[in-house]
């Protein structure tokens, strides 16, 4: 078995104090890692493909957070990383999905748009695709705090509180 952590943060910029307010959303962004001691996490912003750390989301102002560690197979996790190898070999490729957010936030599913992710939905859909974990939502849908309903229940996770 291999590990792998979901980070989940609430930013305190004002796109995410927006969506905070409006949507009552408890987290607002995503991203995973794939080592044991995570140093560094993978997800998407307004940039693009991004390749994140502990240390910059504290300096970009985080208020809170939380993790899950997660045991998949060794299969499952080759399979992930060498998803999660292709965006980064070919992140130059990949944009945000803007339009793709809203929608996500007024729950209205439209179609997958080619090369542009927002952060859940860039989670969502190597996790889906790699077959670590069988997400109920499509992917376009699923946001952050969607990972924490469905990781609560899900045999292989256990969450830790704060951990930037």
């Amino acid at each position: 078995m291999k590990e792998i952590t979901i980070l989940l943060t609430k930013h305190n910029d004002l796109v995410s104090t927006i969506i905070y307010w409006f949507c009552g959303f408890k987290y607002n962004h995503s991203s995973i890692s794939l080592e044991d001691n995570p140093k560094q996490f993978y997800s998407f912003n307004k940039k693009g493909f991004a390749i994140e750390s502990l240390e910059k989301h504290k300096r970009h102002g985080v208020k809170k957070s939380c993790c899950y560690k997660i045991k998949i197979s060794k299969e499952k996790y080759n399979e992930l990383k060498e998803r999660i190898e292709e965006f980064k070999n070919n992140k130059e490729h990949y944009s945000y999905n803007t339009l793709g957010v809203v929608m996500c936030i007024l729950n209205i599913p439209m179609p997958k748009r080619e090369k542009k992710y927002f952060c859940s939905q860039f989670l969502a859909e190597v996790l889906h695709n790699s077959k670590a974990i069988n997400m109920p939502r499509r992917a376009n849908l699923t946001k952050p705090n969607h990972f924490i309903r469905f990781l609560e229940k899900y045999p292989y996770a256990f969450k830790i509180e704060n951990v930037v």
